[in-house]
């Protein structure tokens, strides 16, 4: 296995950069890109120049290659055209747009795929690590952010950086809902193409966004899908029954008993719709896999779930893709706070990293114009958080980690399908109820909606439910399971 799966560099400096063994290099203006062998690459030249670095699927157009959608793209004229285009392409990619007077670079819909560049734009990359051997460099890591990847609340935030942080001081994290202006040197937010739908319209809109994404991976490959009792995982086995190649369904079991809701709902649904289903067990982690961890990773992290990853790395499907309901939950309204604390300090509770001064200060920068953003195209706040901070930190760093073993990509990964879903209201997508998930299920089987959705598993848990529940609408409430955490 050779290190740095899935990863790249994209530089002008190419005449610096170590021979990176067994990477790809292509053109892409006066850039070059260095790409590991199993990471696609696409160019096309026509009105501009586009490079697609990573997969890019077209819902709407399911049998479009990468190379086929490059080639669309570079027929645009209009770059505000261009962005909007980009709104409905489904996957983890980054697209370098060139012409005579302007260099872009822009990321798929939650920065999945990683940007993290240099001040002066003339370095992008998705790895930390892979950077420092491309250049023979040591880490510089600032004095504030030794201490912060130090201290207890940033192993219990899973180890995620706020906003445009990194753990080295050379490098940028581009996030969602901006791109790079290499020009200015500047990371520019992107606008929005609100689509024009009805309340009505918006379950069959997701579910059709879906179902098409689903159709274009499974065109190009092998697909494994996680179940568990959750809404994600419900929503993604509703948009693949109808896959003309069956994806291989599986449940990871770890610690907790086979009569656990995230076992025992699954294999109801695979008695019920005759899938090929396997549940797994994976094994502790191999010194093998923790030395191939350190040698792609600055920092990696070794937690339960890295078990997962070790399954994947040691798994025959490692070629394939494994499907991820991560982005999904910002259409469910996962974060919530009583309106009067959504203040950064308050924000950095909600990331389980109260009290740090890195992190509230990110906050507080990011706030500076995310407020306005999310006035001017009705998204709510916390949502906009969700997106941007959650999904661009940590959810990108899941799909990172879980680059050494196999390509992980959301098919909720879709600016369109996201706006779609945040055009309804937040009571409709928020707990208990979870009116639009139903809704979108509905459509395809209602026994979907026969097994219930994270179930509690004791009485704690239950309590716990219907705590955090009442702490989205009730200060008293809040302050409640903020004092019950911090005790835990």
């Amino acid at each position: 296995m050779y290190n740095f799966r899935n990863q790249y560099i994209l530089t002008t400096e190419s005449d610096v950069i170590s021979p990176l063994e067994g990477f790809k290099s292509n053109d892409i203006g006066n850039y070059v890109s260095y790409t590991s062998p199993v990471l696609p690459v696409s160019v096309a030249e026509n009105t501009r120049m586009i490079g697609i670095i990573g997969d890019i699927f077209d819902p709407d157009s399911p049998s479009d290659s990468n190379k086929q959608i490059a080639y669309q793209l570079s027929r645009i004229e209009d770059f505000e055209d261009l962005l909007t285009e980009l709104q409905r392409y489904t996957g983890r990619y980054v697209v370098i747009s060139l012409t005579p007077s302007r260099t872009v670079v822009i990321p798929d819909a939650c920065c999945m795929r990683r940007v993290l560049y240099t001040d002066d734009c003339t370095t992008f990359t998705s790895s930390p690590k892979l950077f420092l051997e491309g250049f023979g460099l040591e880490p510089s890591i600032s004095d504030q952010v030794r201490e912060f990847v130090s201290v207890e609340e940033f192993d219990a935030a899973r180890n995620k950086f706020i906003g445009t942080q990194t753990i080295d001081s050379r490098l940028t994290q581009l996030l969602p809902n901006y791109y790079l202006n290499i020009s200015e040197q500047s990371a520019i937010r992107r606008p929005l193409s609100l689509p024009n739908v009805t309340r009505g319209d918006v379950p069959e809109m997701i579910l059709e966004s879906l179902r098409g994404s689903f159709q274009a991976i499974s065109n190009r490959y092998d697909l494994s899908i996680p179940l568990t009792a959750g809404w994600d995982s419900r929503l993604l086995l509703a948009a693949s029954l109808n896959l003309t190649d069956e994806p291989l369904y599986y449940t990871f079991i770890r610690d907790y008993s086979l009569t656990h809701c995230d076992f025992d709902v699954p294999l109801q649904f695979s008695r019920m719709f005759d899938l090929n289903y396997q549940i797994v067990r994976p094994c502790e982690l191999t010194d093998e896999f923790k030395s191939e961890m350190e040698q792609s990773y600055l920092r990696p992290r070794f937690r339960p779930q890295t078990r997962n990853i070790q399954n994947h790395y040691y798994s025959s499907v490692q070629e394939g893709v494994d499907i991820t309901g991560n982005v999904g939950e910002i259409l469910r309204g996962y974060y919530a706070l009583p309106s009067e604390r959504t203040t950064p300090p308050s924000m950095a509770g909600l990331l389980s990293l109260q009290d740090q001064p890195l992190a509230i200060d990110a906050l507080t920068e990011w706030l500076g114009d995310a407020n306005g953003y999310a006035q001017e195209y009705g998204i709510p706040l916390l949502d906009l958080l969700y997106w941007e901070i959650k999904m661009g930190s940590w959810g990108a760093r899941s799909s990172y980690e879980k680059d050494i073993s196999i390509e992980e990509i959301s098919p909720f990964n879709n600016i369109n399908l996201l706006l779609f879903g945040l055009s309804t209201a937040r009571e409709e997508r928020e707990p208990p109820d979870y009116q639009l998930c139903q809704d979108i299920v509905g459509l395809v089987d209602d026994r979907l909606l026969s097994e219930p959705i994270n179930p509690p598993n004791s009485t704690v848990e239950r309590l716990e439910q219907i705590g955090e529940n009442l702490s989205r609408k009730f200060e008293t409430v809040y302050k409640l399971k903020q004092i019950y955490r911090n005790y835990n």
